[in-house]
């Protein structure tokens, strides 16, 4: 399972991807930019059975998992930042 998250800092649009779950069949970015709504921000699958989703996010600091087929929200293996809130620990982008 392999993850990467990728952004165009200065237009602010930053990429999701997510490997290791080719089985699913909705994998959704959650995060305090949607208040962690599942059904804001999904991935859609690549040829090469990658999930993938862009959005444009404002300057600032946000907090955000993968939630799979609704059933299971997972940090983001890729990326070494997270942060606990609350009773849970977060993956952490930074926009600048």
């Amino acid at each position: 399972m392999q993850s990467e998250t990728l952004g165009n800092q200065k237009a602010r649009l930053i990429t999701f991807r997510l490997e290791g779950f080719e089985k699913a069949e909705k994998v959704v970015l959650i995060g305090n930019f949607n208040h962690f709504q599942n059904d804001k921000n999904l991935f859609h699958k690549t040829e090469n059975g990658v999930w993938e989703c862009e959005i444009k996010l404002p300057k600032g600091t946000f907090y955000y998992q993968f939630s799979i087929d609704d059933s299971l929200n997972i940090n983001d293996p890729g990326n070494r930042i997270s942060s606990q809130s609350f009773s849970d620990w977060n993956s952490v982008v930074v926009v600048d």
